[in-house]
């Protein structure tokens, strides 16, 4: 007991939530405030001979809010007679503790009076109008038996009593419009700060300035640790205190009962703690989640409940389009989407450029809260499907010609037709490419290894030209796996040639071209068929470029003829071509440059759009041309290239071709131009984080010197 009365002592606006305000504990120990709520009638002083209440003593843990505080301030100076500060967002974000700091830096200017109401969490919003205009008469002075009973007679006193006074008028936890126009003032120069929800804010009056409160920046969530919990603490188990913060999402109620816990026990390790909150379960119940977002929830459609249980699903990342949610609800797009409006109105979700955004302690208490039986698996059952069909449709749009699709999975009977064109299919998979992180590693718990697969043969054309690495390496690692244990030589053999160009495309060349052989390796093991002749194919050619990268010029010719030859006996014109214009990178001018004219050839009669091929195709003649001296053609076929890639948004093949054309003035004598032509590639290469070619760039630029 002596030491829970010791941090009421220090900490007071943080006791409260970590004992039940209703137990005998607490009531025995303090009257004080809850934090995240206004003080009641115990927290509140007089003011000397006026009879009007003051503001409570201020909290001592808030922290950085100096921005929307400054605005606020502003707002409220800049405005002709009364004005309205609407403070809002999620609960649990600070907008209390705000409204009552902006109370404290502003109460000079209101020499009238500063008075408080809260409205409380449960019940109809309307119910309480007449006990929060009670409050704030008896706060103004009247006498409990000059207050009238009737409602519209209350608010008619409350006018008269307001009328031509400086008061600053706080109101906490306001839902409702109604409410908001009950506590206005008479005609005046009051201020009346609201912290509420967006819902309750009613701009057709003027003189309303709205602030929408954000999770807390990092340095000032762990200020906020340290106030409670001691420097020292945070300082001995920095790690373990990183973790705390990102399970508490930056929100300063969830941060102050996780600090509280730690202050409640100096002498447990801040890891003790981090290995409790790792439980859901434990975490929802320890930071109150119920108490945070359960009356939000509470107070929404059945839809609207059945929306935000599906942001709690693991198929996802946190971050999804109305139309994943519609497909997960098994509902229209147009009920899906009222349905999100109201989550986003009481803060319980975002809306960002079209995507619903739910913190992580969203999806927590989204997971706890109850459901009938089987929703939860039909829901994700339905999202993984819905990012499995969109997925197939897309990469049947951008890389339309791509034999996998049949050959490793032709029994599918996923539909097409899910986009109308290929920047829409990309634009969708970029938005996605979380989710569909997220949902494979699910799948993969629940006994579907076949997705990530499956996913990640589907993304190879996306990631071709966007190069999202970080995540394609991470699946595929778990992809290459999934498909060993399946005893799946085949699709091993892809993906470790996928994963091979990912290291050659970071130019780590020893990785790449042992991941290009072990898929070679695989690939002759299968049964003799088109499918191994392709992967055979596709494998060699990965390593010929890898040795040629690795300036082994003898050994990339080896390989890269025999991709040539195989392409031949596979008789695909497309993979003819792929392999002729692969093939003359090797190769001297004297042959290299009719390879490409018949990679140009087959190309440009195909009925599938391959500008980007041609562009290679000129880049490397360009490379070539550019060998034997005729400078003037190949920087016409550089231009040609790098106006394809320019247009079709290929930021590593521009860096590649402006490499080229710093060889190109360097061969000239224009050494101005190649050092800056070496600049623009390496910025480039650095966008995309390709280290190894960042070095490779900096040595040229030092051969310059």
């Amino acid at each position: 007991m002596q030491q829970i009365q010791r941090l009421v002592a220090a900490q007071p606006m943080v006791c409260a939530v970590l004992i039940n305000a209703k137990s005998p504990v607490w009531k025995s120990l303090s009257r004080r405030s809850m934090p995240g709520r206004m003080p009641g009638e115990q927290g509140r002083r007089m003011v000397n001979g006026g009879g009007r209440w003051q503001l409570p003593q201020r909290n001592r843990n808030h922290v950085n809010r100096d921005k929307v505080l400054l605005a606020a301030a502003e707002a409220a100076r800049s405005t002709n007679g009364n004005s309205i500060i609407v403070l809002t967002g999620l609960s649990g974000i600070g907008k209390s503790a705000t409204a009552l700091e902006l109370g404290h830096r502003m109460s000079r200017n209101y020499p009238d009076g500063q008075l408080l109401c809260s409205f409380p969490d449960c019940g109809p919003a309307d119910s309480y109008f007449s006990d929060a205009i009670t409050d704030l008469l008896l706060g103004l002075g009247d006498r409990p038996e000059d207050i009238p009973d009737r409602r519209d007679a209350l608010h008619g006193r409350y006018r008269d009593r307001t009328a031509e006074l400086r008061l600053l008028i706080i109101a906490d936890n306001v839902k409702t419009k109604a409410q908001i126009r009950w506590l206005c003032p008479a005609d005046g120069e009051s201020l009346l700060v609201v912290a509420g929800t967006a819902a309750a804010t009613d701009l057709s009056g003027g003189g309303v300035s709205v602030f929408e409160l954000e999770q807390l920046a990092e340095s000032d969530s762990r200020e906020l640790l340290c106030r409670i919990a001691g420097v020292d603490r945070v300082a001995a188990e920095p790690e373990a205190a990183q973790q705390i913060l990102r399970m508490c999402d930056n929100i300063p109620f969830a941060l102050c009962i996780a600090g509280g816990m730690l202050a409640l026990h100096p002498h447990r390790s801040v890891a003790s703690l981090v290995e409790r909150l790792s439980d859901e379960g434990r975490r929802s119940a320890a930071l109150s989640l119920e108490e945070m977002f359960g009356a939000a929830y509470d107070s929404v459609s059945a839809l609207a409940q059945r929306c935000y249980r599906i942001f709690g699903l693991h198929g996802h990342a946190g971050r999804l389009s109305v139309e994943s949610v519609a497909a997960a609800a098994g509902a229209s797009r147009g009920e899906v989407y009222s349905a999100l409006m109201e989550l986003t109105d009481l803060y319980l979700l975002t809306d960002r450029d079209g995507w619903f955004h739910a913190l992580e302690l969203v999806r927590v208490h989204a997971r706890s809260v109850h459901t009938s039986v089987g929703e939860r698996e039909d829901a994700e059952r339905a999202l993984l499907e819905h990012f499995d069909r969109r997925l197939w449709s897309a990469d049947e749009l951008l890389a339309p010609a791509r034999p996998w699709r049949r050959l490793l999975f032709p029994d599918d009977t996923s539909s097409a037709g899910e986009f109308t064109d290929v920047a829409s299919a990309r634009a969708w998979i970029s938005g996605n490419l979380p989710n569909l992180d997220a949902a494979a590693r699910h799948a993969e718990i629940a006994g579907q290894p076949e997705v990530i697969i499956r996913w990640c043969t589907l993304l190879w054309s996306f990631h071709e030209k966007d190069k999202r690495l970080d995540t394609m390496r991470a699946m595929h690692l778990r992809a290459i796996s999934a498909a060993e244990r399946a005893g799946s030589s085949a699709l091993a053999s892809l993906l470790l040639t996928q994963m091979g160009f990912l290291h050659y495309w970071l130019r780590e060349l020893q990785d790449a071209t042992a991941q290009f052989e072990r898929a070679a390796r695989l690939a002759v093991s299968l049964q003799p068929g088109a499918a191994a002749l392709q992967l055979e194919a596709s494998a060699v050619e990965g390593a010929g470029l890898s040795w040629l990268a690795r300036n082994d010029i003898a050994a990339a010719r080896v390989a890269l003829r025999r991709n040539y030859q195989l392409a031949r006996a596979l008789g695909d014109p497309r993979r003819i071509a792929l392999a002729a214009m692969h093939g003359g990178k090797a190769e001297g001018p004297a042959r290299a440059l009719p390879l490409f004219s018949e990679a140009a050839a087959l190309f440009g009669g195909l009925a599938s759009d391959e500008a980007e091929n041609l562009a290679k195709v000129a880049m490397w003649r360009g490379h070539k041309l550019t060998e034997i001296g005729e400078l003037a053609t190949a920087q016409a076929e550089f231009d040609s290239a790098e106006a394809v890639m320019r247009d079709r948004g290929r930021p590593f093949d521009q860096a590649e071709i402006l490499v080229f054309k710093a060889e190109l003035a360097t061969r000239a004598g224009c050494i101005d131009e190649a050092r800056e032509l070496y600049h623009q590639a390496r910025s480039r290469y650095a966008e995309l984080c390709f280290a190894e070619s960042v070095r490779t760039v900096d040595a040229a630029l030092t051969a310059l010197e």
